[in-house]
């Protein structure tokens, strides 16, 4: 889903934000809302392979792509936004993002039940943005990935980068939560 997400941002930059819609069968959402294109876009991001945690890299792409359309009312406005993200630093903003999306969706899944049985809704709330603050400080500072923007999203590159920044991302975790 990274992967992907890296993919769809290339075509975007290449050769613009309607044409990687067709190229994804997604033409017909030109003229539909924003949200709408969103929720398209991340249904094309990765196969469907059923995995619970493919879930959350699906709901963590659709994150991400949300918050990049946040202050844009038109499709023009959007590609601009994505036109931007060419830069190394601004990628790996992007992937660091998608990782604590996916890190914070993956633990509410698990234990979200266990800490409804012992914390307060208040309490749940203050927790998860506890967790939401401190993997965007330790994704955005203690991991270098180097020249993101010059990637090839399509490459095998882009794919031993994507299992590297996964490995990683999962090894800082367990230091954090030990």
């Amino acid at each position: 889903t990274a992967q992907g997400l890296g993919q769809f941002i290339s075509e975007v930059q290449t050769d613009g934000l309607r044409e990687a819609l067709v190229s994804r069968g997604l033409d017909s959402l030109a003229d539909r809302p924003l949200q709408e294109v969103i929720q398209g876009i991340v249904s094309t991001l990765t196969e469907r392979t059923g995995y619970i945690e493919e879930a959350d890299a699906l709901t963590a792409a659709g994150k991400v792509l949300d918050d990049l359309r946040t202050g844009c009312d038109t499709l023009d406005e959007f590609e601009q936004r994505l036109d931007k993200l060419t830069d190394s630093a601004r990628m790996s903003c992007l992937l660091s993002e998608f990782f604590r999306h996916v890190l914070v969706e993956d633990f509410m899944r698990h234990y979200w039940r266990h800490l409804q049985e012992k914390c307060s809704n208040g309490r749940l709330e203050e927790l998860r943005k506890q967790l939401d603050d401190l993997l965007f400080e330790k994704l955005q500072f203690d991991l270098d990935y180097g020249e993101l923007g010059e990637v090839e999203w399509s490459s095998d590159e882009a794919q031993a980068l994507i299992e590297r920044v996964e490995r990683e991302t999962f090894e800082l975790c367990c230091e954090v939560v030990s």
